[in-house]
């Protein structure tokens, strides 16, 4: 006779229906024992303690809060928005402008025994393209390029904004 194979159960040994791996006594145990196992009696009285993780939370939030607040008032008061603090600045801007140009012009004429041409300062201007300056500066409140003028055998920068402290 070939081998007929005959399904048992795994736990004691019975005849079973091919496919099921224990008798129906076994698998009845078994459920017992997990049942009896989850239930692990009444319901405990013990709740955790909640966490405090909310409150160190919050304070954290409420400082980083008073600090970027703190950070945006102070940027907003650093920017000027006076008018007369703004023209004040802008005519401080431009004096240090014209400063460093005379300073050129001077360099300029120490160097080669001439003066750069008069009229508006350029990125043609000798100045500009043998580097006695990094580049052509405006007048920040109109935007203007700044003059250079003679006068009785001087030159000189102007700034022909006509606004008050814009010159030297």
């Amino acid at each position: 006779m070939a081998g007929v194979f005959v399904a048992v159960c795994l736990n004691c040994g019975k005849e079973i229906e091919p496919g099921e791996n224990l008798c129906g006594d076994c698998a009845q145990r078994d459920q017992d024992g997990a049942n009896q196992l989850l239930n692990l009696g009444p319901p405990s009285r013990y709740k955790p303690r909640r966490s405090r993780n909310w409150l160190v939370l919050s304070v954290m939030a409420f400082v980083l809060a008073a600090i970027l607040f703190g950070a945006g008032f102070l940027l907003l008061n650093a920017v000027p928005t006076n008018p007369k603090v703004q023209a004040t600045a802008q005519a401080n801007i431009c004096h240090h402008h014209l400063q460093n140009i005379q300073t050129a012009i001077n360099d300029y004429y120490k160097n080669t025994r001439q003066y750069p041409p008069a009229g508006r300062l350029n990125e043609k201007s000798p100045l500009v393209i043998d580097k006695y300056l990094d580049g052509v500066s405006r007048c920040p409140s109109t935007g203007h390029q700044y003059l250079i003028e003679s006068m009785d055998g001087k030159y000189t920068v102007i700034c022909d904004s006509g606004l008050a402290g814009h010159g030297l």
